[in-house]
This record gives structure tokens, sequence and C-alpha cells, in this order.
């Protein structure tokens, strides 16, 4: 993988900014594409360029960012390694605005394992190929091609009648696979909100949206999702909102195997409460789901605490047509800290499995840590775990375990140091059989300035798979490369 940074426009100050980075590199691998048996060592001359630009005014904000590297190896393969592209366009007026976003990136998925910022955020935690507690990816190779764009416009923003409409659609393929869970899928969606502000206290809405899911896996399966709907909210209290939904759904998937609907009412109760330091709400919906219908009662209470910390946590419960009451909960917590930061999420919701219809309980939990140790000395730790349940005949289970600790620090004015580790357990159990995937890195850097805000990095990397169902990988790489960032404003 080539030493591409990743540039960003996300926090100019404003007006016109432009970054140009460049870097060249040499990387030594004894593995390179974290096989079971190696053949050889591979020495790969890497190019990098990466281009932020962006336009921000009072009223409007453009930012587009590209990078990516062309890959040269000892064996004569090349490659323009992890190209993306991200653009963005907001537009605001007194009564209106407008959002337009697309992106795109390929990614290396062996390399991802270690470059945690080349996981895209929107990775689901039913997807095999990502957590998106770290970020950590678990497969086996491969490379991924995301692509993406959304567009949103509202009106009458301060007028008695409102507008929105939304737009959206992401495709993902995969390249050099044969993982059978690792298949293309496409999805697009589109939303329209009318909202009607028949006083200052009551505020009624028209709903109605259409969702459709292709993937090429095994059974080819293709759904379909429309819902029209409509809502009111009541200001009971000028702390208390009472808020009443109905819409119609209906769900259709066909398959290879045959077709499935299923069609009826949702609706949602729910009462919210503003606290002086927060809020309070307890809702109740009921929805028909291709597994039955399903109930959840919930409550939540969110709050500010002192020193700007922040704490909110829920609870309830879930049961869907055939099974068993399952609770939930729900729990985050930050706080700054005097010298850091910490924080904790913990969450356990009902979900329904895009690739196969089954009814699932995902139970994710998080926690982080930052804090300097001396002057010159950071460190920091995070740590990911992740449950998914299937309800149903296989009973399968995943359970996924991520740990992340970094040092940073600083040698002097001109040169700093890092060292990371990566620890990755996830194991699939089912009625049958039980699967474990172990991985261990280690990550060592030091950069130092040069002449001309010219920068030197030379990295190692360690990885180490454990798998009890496949031969154990290995690998090591060394990198020494050069890299200069220019800033303009045009």
């Amino acid at each position: 993988m080539g030493l591409v940074s990743i540039v960003s426009a996300q926090d100019d100050p404003g007006g016109r900014t432009l970054r140009l980075t460049v870097g060249q590199s040499l990387q030594y691998s004894d593995n390179i594409d974290l096989v079971a048996n190696p053949t050889e060592n591979i020495l790969r001359s890497s190019t990098s360029l990466g281009l932020a630009y962006s336009d921000v005014t009072r009223t409007q904000a453009f930012r587009f960012s590209t990078a990516g590297a062309y890959d040269i190896d000892s064996d004569g393969q090349t490659e323009f390694s992890d190209p993306f592209a991200r653009l963005s366009y907001a537009l605001e007026g007194a009564n209106s605005r407008l959002n337009l976003s697309a992106r795109y990136s390929r990614t290396d998925l062996d390399d991802a394992f270690f470059d945690l910022s080349l996981i895209p955020p929107e990775d689901d935690i039913l997807d095999p190929e990502g957590d998106p507690v770290t970020g950590i990816a678990q497969i086996e190779g491969g490379v991924r091609v995301n692509t993406a764009y959304a567009v949103g416009f509202e009106t009458g923003m301060q007028s008695n009648i409102g507008f929105r409409l939304d737009l959206s659609a992401q495709a993902r393929r995969y390249t050099e696979t044969t993982d059978p869970d690792l298949f293309a899928t496409q999805t697009r969606r589109i939303g329209v909100l009318t909202t009607f502000r028949i006083n200052p206290q009551i505020t009624a809405r028209l709903t109605a949206s259409a969702r459709r899911y292709e993937a090429e896996d095994t059974d080819q399966t293709d759904r379909t999702e429309t819902s029209f709907g409509a809502g009111v909210a009541f200001d009971v209290a000028p702390d208390l909102t009472l808020d009443l939904a109905l819409s119609q759904q209906r769900t259709e998937t066909k398959r290879v195997s045959g077709t499935t609907v299923s069609d009826g009412l949702a609706y949602t109760i729910g009462v919210d409460r503003t606290l002086p330091n927060g809020t309070i709400a307890i809702d109740f919906s009921s929805e028909d789901t291709l597994n039955g219908r399903r109930s959840t009662l919930r409550g939540s209470r969110s709050m500010t605490l002192p020193r700007e910390g922040t704490l909110s946590y829920g609870i309830g419960v879930t049961q869907t047509s055939g099974f068993s009451l399952e609770p939930l909960f729900s729990l985050a917590y930050e706080q700054p800290l005097k010298l850091g930061s910490f924080g904790v999420e913990l969450s356990q919701e009902a979900r329904t499995d895009e690739e196969d219809d089954t009814a699932v309980i995902v139970t994710q939990a998080s926690a982080n840590y930052a804090a300097p140790l001396t002057e010159t000395l950071n460190w920091s730790i995070s740590a990911g775990l992740s449950d998914v349940s299937r309800q149903g005949v296989t009973g399968e289970d995943r359970r996924r375990i991520n740990l992340r600790s970094d040092l940073v620090g600083q040698v002097n004015d001109i040169s700093s140091w890092s060292a990371g580790v990566t620890l990755s357990d996830t194991e699939t159990s089912t009625t049958a059989t039980t699967e474990e995937e172990r991985r261990y890195g280690l990550q060592l850097a030091y950069r130092r300035a040069l002449a001309q805000d010219w920068d030197m990095v030379a990295r190692y990397q360690h990885t180490t798979i454990l798998d009890s169902v496949a031969a154990d990988r290995r690998s090591n790489a060394i990198s020494l490369g050069l890299e200069k960032t220019f800033d303009f404003r045009p």
C-alpha cells in the first residue's frame, strides 16, 4: 500500500483554501498480499498525491478532496492503490437549503486492516467485512469499490408549509476475492416530507418513501420497500410534546428461491419532555417485518454534565412475532478531562438482516481514553465489542472484540514517533460449528522535518493472523518515504 496522505478541507477557516500533498516511498515486505505461503519478498515504490480544495462563504460551502498512490513492485506489477474522491456542496438561504454530496473509494482490503481511515463509516455491523465499533476489517483480502451520492433539498423552513426531498444511492462491488460473503450491492432511496405548521402548538406532516436494495448474492436478492404515512406533533405544554405517526408499509423481496411480501400498518406514539439539563422521552412503535410484527417500547434520557460532559441512556423491550421478548438498552457517556478525554458507548437493538431477512439482536460496546503521560508523550486506548445474534433456525452468533492502543511522542521541534498495537478476535458459531480468527498488529513510525518543509517518514508494521479453519498468515513490512504539503489561499 502506498503512503497516501488523507487530506481534508473540513476544518478550513473560511474563504478559499487549496492543499496539495505529495509523497514518495520505498516499502519492503515479506508477504505483501497476506497469503498463507508467500513465494517472494517484494520491494514497492509508491508515489502518492493528494489534493483538497474548499470555498466557504456565509451562505454556501464547496469542498472537494482526492488522493491516491501509484505503486510499482519489484515483480513488475503496477497498481493505482487506494484512490478516493469526495465532493460536497451546501447552499442555505433564509427559507430553504440545498445539500449535495458524492464520494468514490477503491480500497485494498488487506491493507485496510491497519489504515483505519480507509474504512468508510457507513459499514454496517451486519456486514462481515467491517466493524463500526473500531473500523477494523476482518476479511480475507480483495478490492472494494464504493460509490455514493446524496441530494437534499428543503424549502419553507420559516413558512406555514414546508417541503423536503431526499435522494440517495450507494453501490459497493468487489474484485480479486472468492469470499462468498463479499458480493456487490446497490441501494437507492427517495424520501419526501411535507410539513404543515397549523399553529405554534400543532405541526402535521405527510411522508412518503421508497427504497430498493439489490445484491449479487447466491439468491440474487431484490428488495423493494415503500411507505406512505402521516403524523402530528402537539405541544401539550411548553416543555411537553406528544407525537403520533401512522404509515402503510410494504416490503417485497424477490429471490431465486421465491418471493416474500410484508404489508401492513406501522405506528408510533412518543412523548418528549424538555428538562433544565436535557430531555426525557418514551415511545412505543409497532411495524410489520418479513419476520412478523415487531413491537418496541423504549424510554430514554439525555443530559449535559458539568465540565462540558454529556450523558444519554435508554432502556426498552422488543418482540417479534414468534420470538421471545428481548431487552434493549443504550448508553453514551463523554467527558473531557483536565488532561485528556474519556468516552463510553453501549447499545442493544433489534434489526433485520438485509441478506437473508432474519431477525437479529445487535449488541455493541466501545470505550476510549486519551491523555498525555508527559509533556512530550500522549497515550490513547480504545476497545470495542460487537455481537450479532440471529433469531432463527440457524442460531448463528457472531462476536467480535477489538483493542487498539497508541503512543505518540515528540522528540524535539522537528521529529516525532508513534507506536500502535492492535488485537482483533472474531468468533462465528452455529449449532454445528465454531470458527475463530485472531489478528495481531504492530505499527511503528518515525517522522522528521527536513529542509524546505519536507518530512521524512519511516514505518514498520507486522501482522499475524491465526485462523481456526484456514492456514495462519504473517507479514512484515518496512518503508521509508518523503512527504511535502503545500498550502495556498487563492
